[in-house]
C-alpha cells in the first residue's frame, strides 16, 4: 500500500479506568492523518491515548530531521472546537516538556458527549479557534514536538468530559490493516493502518 508510512503508539494520559473508559465509541472516528501508518506497541499501563510518528526507532537531533514534523493533523470527526492551545514552543527531540504533557492541542466537542483531544501540534500551526465547526478530515494544525514526547508526533485521545480528562478507549472506522478492510476496531501493534474515509472537501483542498 502506498502513501506515508508512520507509526502509531498507545500512551496513557492518566486518570480513569474501567467502566465507561472501555465502552465502544459512539461516533464514527476516522484516523486523523493521510497515508499508511504502522502501529507500535504501547506501554502496558497506558491503553487509551494514541501517538503517531514517522520514525519510531529514532531520528535526528533537530525537529526538521524528523519526517513527521509539519505533517497535517486532521479532525477525526465533525464537531465544534472547544479549548485550543497553540503557543507552547516545540522542544528539541529527546527533551520532553513534562510541564505541558499535551503541548499545543485542540479539543473537539462532537456534540454527543464525546470529545477528541489532538495534541503535540507545532507551535503556531493551529488553523481553528474556539467555536469553529469542523468536518471530518479538516486540517487542524501540523504535527509538532510541543508536548511530553521525545520526538515529533501526533497525540490523540477521546474523553467523555469537555476538559479532555480522563481518556477512554477509541474505536476507529472504517480503515484498512495491511490492505484488508476493518469496519470497526482499534489498531494493534505491528499493523499497517490507513483510513478508508473519503472526504471530497479535504481531498479537493489538497492539504
Amino acid at each position: 500500500m502506498g502513501g506515508l508510512i508512520l507509526a502509531l503508539a498507545l500512551i496513557s494520559c492518566g486518570g480513569g479506568g474501567g467502566g465507561d473508559t472501555d465502552r465502544p465509541t459512539n461516533i464514527f472516528l476516522r484516523l486523523p492523518f493521510a497515508g499508511e501508518w504502522i502501529v507500535v506497541p504501547p506501554p502496558a499501563e497506558s491503553p487509551h491515548v494514541i501517538l503517531w510518528t514517522l520514525d519510531p526507532a529514532g531520528g535526528g537531533a533537530a525537529n526538521g530531521d524528523h519526517p513527521a514534523f509539519g505533517r497535517p493533523v486532521l479532525a477525526p470527526a465533525a464537531g465544534r472546537v472547544g479549548a485550543v492551545v497553540g503557543d507552547v514552543p516545540d522542544h528539541a527531540p529527546g527533551e520532553p516538556d513534562t510541564a505541558h504533557p499535551w503541548g499545543n492541542h485542540v479539543i473537539l466537542d462532537h456534540q454527543d458527549g464525546e470529545y477528541s483531544v489532538l495534541g503535540w501540534l507545532a507551535q503556531g500551526s493551529l488553523t481553528t479557534a474556539p467555536g469553529d465547526t469542523v468536518y471530518p478530515g479538516q486540517p487542524l494544525g501540523r504535527c509538532g514536538n510541543s508536548g511530553g514526547g521525545d520526538r515529533p508526533a501526533i497525540r490523540f485521545h477521546l474523553s467523555l468530559h469537555p476538559s479532555g480528562k480522563p481518556a477512554v478507549v477509541s474505536h476507529f472506522r472504517p480503515y484498512s490493516v495491511d490492505g484488508s478492510r476493518v469496519i470497526l476496531g482499534i489498531p494493534a501493534p505491528g499493523e499497517r493502518t490507513a483510513t478508508l474515509w473519503k472526504n471530497r472537501r479535504f481531498e479537493d483542498e489538497g492539504s
